[in-house]
């Protein structure tokens, strides 16, 4: 038995499930993922970042 939708867990900014059809990419800091797209990551060079920290993340180091 799913459990309802809107229980599912919520990923990325815009706080969607998962999607398989999706490219996704995570922070190296905070282990959270985000779609490419709204995060303005090229979905075609996804594979070649080495190190993705979001924009939260980011704030966080400039603010300590």
């Amino acid at each position: 038995m799913m459990p309802e939708p809107e229980k599912w867990p919520k990923y990325c900014l815009c706080e969607s499930p998962y999607c398989a059809d999706l490219a996704y990419i995570q922070c190296d800091s905070c282990d959270n993922w985000f779609h490419c797209k709204c995060v303005g990551v090229d979905e075609k060079n996804v594979h070649e970042i080495k190190n993705y920290v979001c924009a939260k993340c980011q704030m966080n180091k400039k603010n300590i």
